[in-house]
């Protein structure tokens, strides 16, 4: 559907196309969701896909769908899944791969950080995450313990904290942020427990590593409160569930 609307929009209403893909806004009102929270099941079609080891088309048409979003999440979180299993099948046929990659991740991530940190932060702005950050902090200050009674920052627009956002945010962006704004570190303590507890019980280190990846994901982006988002981190905790798999043990 992300693919056949673009290429409608290309041939009908480019004009149209080229200003929403200025702002990542061409599919709102179509794609529900977008742009924030469409890539999320794409992502985990990607895995089924290369759990199951489907047919490369089926893996282009995700991979294209997710870059039409211009979502980070999605684009990070491709990476890291594509990432995942290019792991998974080299490390049959090379010794001590493990060693290998982590000392390339950490030289290319400290190479980037050198000498691409303009072209990097040109790329996925992450000034707007700073800035949400720095607000939501500043209201978990005024009431650290038990928060603001399941109230978020939308709600909250009438208590001054001193600090002034660049923008009118909505909400922290950041499920741990958003879990002690409302609920104080103690709730916020208490929920991160009970989700590290559900993950160290999971005994497939396939499932373990994508619930992890959702959960870094959702450092960006409140996707705690969405229904589709916590239906495939249920998916994942039920670890006897091969309801997608073709090679059910």
């Amino acid at each position: 559907m992300i693919v056949v609307l673009f290429i409608y929009f290309y041939l009908f209403r480019r004009e149209f196309l080229l200003n929403g893909i200025l702002t990542r806004l061409w599919a709102v009102g179509y794609i529900p969701g977008w742009p924030n929270s469409a890539p999320i099941p794409l992502l985990f079609g990607l895995w089924i896909s290369f759990r199951n080891k489907f047919c490369l088309l089926g893996k282009f048409l995700i991979y294209v769908a997710i870059f039409m979003t211009f979502a980070r999440t999605g684009l990070v979180g491709a990476f890291m899944i594509t990432a995942l299993f290019l792991y998974t099948y080299i490390d049959k046929y090379i010794k001590n791969l493990k060693y290998t990659v982590i000392s390339l991740i950490i030289f290319c991530f400290a190479l980037v950080l050198i000498y691409f940190e303009s072209e990097l932060a040109a790329k996925f702005y992450y000034s707007d995450r700073a800035d949400v950050f720095h607000f939501a902090v500043s209201y978990i200050q005024n009431r650290p313990f038990l928060g603001y009674g399941g109230n978020t920052l939308d709600q909250l627009n009438h208590i001054s904290t001193g600090y002034t956002p660049l923008l009118p945010w909505s909400h922290a962006h950041n499920w741990i942020l958003e879990m002690s704004l409302r609920y104080g570190v103690v709730g916020g303590g208490l929920f991160f427990l009970y989700i590290m507890s559900v993950f160290v019980k999971i005994r497939s280190v396939e499932k373990k590593i994508m619930f992890a990846i959702l959960l870094f994901l959702a450092l960006f982006q409140t996707f705690m409160q969405e229904f589709v988002y916590l239906f495939f981190l249920s998916y994942l905790a039920n670890d006897r569930n091969n309801i997608f798999s073709k090679n059910s043990r």
